[in-house]
């Protein structure tokens, strides 16, 4: 099979394998850029049947379009990236707040309803709070049920 360079392909790989490159080891694969176009080079050394070297075959590959894929997949992966944390952020952002601060502040509601008297509504639905949690309404259904102190019981107390 024959390939039919154009004089300018025949340019170009003047610019891409010199003398030097030439003299070098059987089979040499380097990179080089003309005009700012890297190009993957490879040289194969061609031996004849008696083993002796006959000729070296130069190949390149521009490498511009890998390039750019490798820069547009390296764009692709950061919004990927990116979208995961806003997606995990926003998982924890709705866990933290309907698995601990709803009921927490239900549970501060609670408190304040206790304090200023109101005795009549129990905690419900204790058994989903979390370990700690249902010890602060374990501890509100105390109070709660405890009888309040008379205006009595502090006038029997002596200095």
């Amino acid at each position: 099979k024959y390939i039919k360079f154009h004089s300018t392909n025949w340019a170009l790989m003047k610019e891409l394998v010199g003398e030097g490159d030439l003299s070098g080891p059987a089979e040499t694969q380097y990179t080089r850029s003309v005009l700012d176009v890297p190009y993957g080079v490879v040289l194969l050394t061609l031996f004849n049947s008696a083993g002796d070297p006959i000729g070296k075959i130069a190949m390149a590959r521009d490498f511009s379009s890998s390039r750019a894929a490798a820069s547009r997949s390296l764009v692709w992966q950061g919004l990927l990236a990116l979208s995961a944390i806003v997606l995990l952020a926003g998982m924890i952002l709705f866990v933290v707040r309907g698995l601990l601060l709803r009921p927490l502040e239900m549970l501060s509601q609670q408190f304040v309803k206790l304090a200023e008297g109101r005795r009549d509504q129990p905690i419900a639905e204790t058994e989903i709070l979390c370990d700690e949690m249902q010890a602060l309404a374990q501890a509100h259904e105390q109070l709660r049920t405890k009888p309040p102190l008379s205006a009595d019981t502090d006038k029997k107390v002596s200095p």
